[in-house]
């Protein structure tokens, strides 16, 4: 279920971006530039005229879930914002700067999820997405040689288990799958 840009500023939103950063979440275009490439965000605004500005796209899961997830936008030389990042079937996104969300320039912070509403399926995948980002993050960093056999072990499990439970959601929430 791939979650979707929001199709408007909602309260739950708002909460998760005052838990995040100041300020307010706005939308942005989507205008790829030349070379620029999906999922490389902190890369891409490198290769355009004007300046980076750090922060959150906000995505949901409607009725299920919102998610801030680490990005970086353009500022162009004009002031517009804008991001030159492509997403699959996106023309706009949500954004929320905060320049205190820096890249270390290896991989980008853990996501940021609320559930919007009580539905113990979609709690128990918000906890194990959420468990499964030290792991990940961990591997990216250092590269799978860093976790021990039971790290390994552990972080196989508790994957398994997300998809178990993200199963669940896509039954009740049906509309594609979490990435």
């Amino acid at each position: 279920m791939p979650t979707t840009t929001p199709t408007a500023i909602t309260p739950d939103i708002l909460a998760l971006c005052a838990s995040i950063a100041t300020g307010t979440p706005e939308f942005i275009s989507v205008n790829p530039e030349a070379g620029c490439q999906p999922l490389e965000c902190f890369q891409n605004v490198t290769l355009c005229a004007g300046s980076a500005v750090n922060g959150w796209i906000i995505w949901e899961r409607a009725g299920a879930f919102i998610e801030a997830e680490h990005h970086c936008a353009l500022k162009r030389p004009d002031g517009s914002l804008v991001d030159v990042t492509p997403h699959d079937g996106e023309s706009r996104v949500l954004f929320l700067a905060d320049p205190n969300a820096t890249f270390n320039g290896k991989v980008a912070r853990s996501n940021i999820r609320a559930a919007t509403n009580t539905d113990p399926d979609i709690v128990d995948m918000i906890a194990l997405a959420n468990a499964l980002d030290g792991p990940n993050r961990r591997i990216n960093m250092y590269g799978p040689d860093s976790l021990t056999e039971t790290q390994k072990r552990d972080g196989m499990k508790l994957a398994m288990d997300y998809v178990k439970a993200l199963k669940k959601v896509d039954v009740n929430y049906p509309g594609g799958t979490v990435v």
